[in-house]
């Protein structure tokens, strides 16, 4: 009973239509079939809404975003069976705001260097997904003849990170990974750290294996390294983590028969997994109440090392909490702490115009001025 539990569709950065791909699994032989498009509850419902289709059984799946940024790279989570919920609908829209911006960006850009390229095309690729991504911009020079493929030369001059900065590289800022995993949780899914070998985590994999925020880890993928592999089954068996696998299908050069391996034992397990996780009734009913009256409010930040602040605010003006991205991790984590049931208004006073060295501004003044404009939205 094969599976690929690791496939994108239009739906985010793929090429094949949503509808295509169960019976393209089935030519292929598959029995199980996980659609896990980028940062979008799109696949989810698809899955949901089809359970089995051309005879292959759907599993509801996304790939979420995060970044690790003590490290400074991106990773990439699967969350398998999250509920259909608000807090999952919520991420994925702030996310299709913020890539949509970066890579629109980016094509304004990119008509400036390139005549042929126009962004109204890379729109018309972008009707399935409801925002940009650097896929669709790809396709539209890989049909015109002006890239050596999607993934090669052309794409690491445009959008590569290191060691050379892409012409027209601009990133959506992404979550933190504790704050993704956070969601996973309360959506009620399986956690499972996608192709550790591909932004080189396992650092933080090993890390998050020991901190028991992990249910499991895709050992199979075409990316991942020998070495990485087989730390990974050590890991895994140590740990009794789910093993998956999958071919990270994203358009029909890659077949998603290339990775069929005896998969549906995971998906089981996955199910058996969900099947014992708590319900959302179990909350009472002053948590639900708690969640309904908090005001969260997120700002970029502006000439500091960190890139954006969050803030969750209670009625009576006190804080519930602070999060900064990037900058001065341990620093920042502690001021984060300290501010907790603070009122707004006095961290406000005590931060408002501190400076960073000869900076105009510094971290403390970023979040006192998100605090002034989360109090008068609230």
């Amino acid at each position: 009973m094969p599976g690929d539990l690791h496939t994108h569709s239009s739906c985010s950065d793929g090429s094949t239509p949503i509808e295509k791909l169960p019976w393209l699994a089935a030519c292929a032989g598959l029995d199980w079939l996980a659609i896990s498009d980028h940062d979008t509850n799109r696949s989810v419902r698809y899955a949901y809404a089809h359970p089995e289709q051309n005879g292959v059984k759907l599993i509801p799946a996304v790939e979420l975003t995060a970044y690790d940024y003590g490290r400074e790279h991106r990773v990439h989570i699967l969350c398998y069976y999250p509920d259909d919920c608000e807090a999952l609908a919520c991420h994925t829209a702030v996310m299709d705001k913020r890539r949509y911006d970066a890579v629109y960006q980016s094509c304004k850009e990119l008509e400036e260097i390139c005549p042929q390229f126009k962004t109204e095309e890379a729109l018309e690729f972008a009707k399935d997904s409801g925002t940009l991504y650097k896929a669709h911009v790809m396709r539209v020079l890989w049909q015109y003849g002006l890239s050596d493929g999607m993934y090669n030369t052309v794409y690491r001059s445009l959008f590569g990170l290191r060691p050379v900065r892409g012409k027209i590289l601009h990133t959506p800022v992404y979550e933190t990974v504790d704050t993704i995993l956070n969601l996973i949780q309360k959506c009620r899914g399986v956690a499972v750290l996608a192709h550790p070998s591909v932004y080189h985590s396992m650092p933080l994999a090993r890390e998050l294996i020991a901190a028991g925020r992990l249910d499991g880890v895709e050992i199979d993928h075409p990316r991942n390294t020998e070495e990485d592999k087989a730390e990974l089954e050590q890991l895994a068996a140590e740990y009794g983590l789910i093993v998956t696998g999958g071919t990270d299908y994203h358009y029909l050069r890659f077949w998603l028969s290339s990775c069929r391996t005896s998969l549906a034992v995971s998906a089981l397990r996955i199910m058996r997994y969900c099947l014992k996780q708590p319900t959302a009734k179990n909350k009472t009913e002053q948590e639900n109440k708690k969640e309904q009256t908090i005001m969260t409010y997120e700002r970029r930040n502006k000439g500091t090392c960190s890139v954006m602040t969050k803030v969750e605010l209670n009625p009576d003006h006190t804080i519930e909490s602070v999060e900064v991205l990037g900058g001065c991790n341990g620093n920042l984590k502690g001021i984060c702490q300290l501010l907790k049931g603070m009122k707004a208004e006095d961290a406000i006073e005590r931060m408002k115009g501190t400076l960073c060295g000869s900076k105009p501004t510094s971290c403390p003044d970023q979040i006192a001025i998100t605090l002034e404009e989360a109090l008068q939205k609230l």
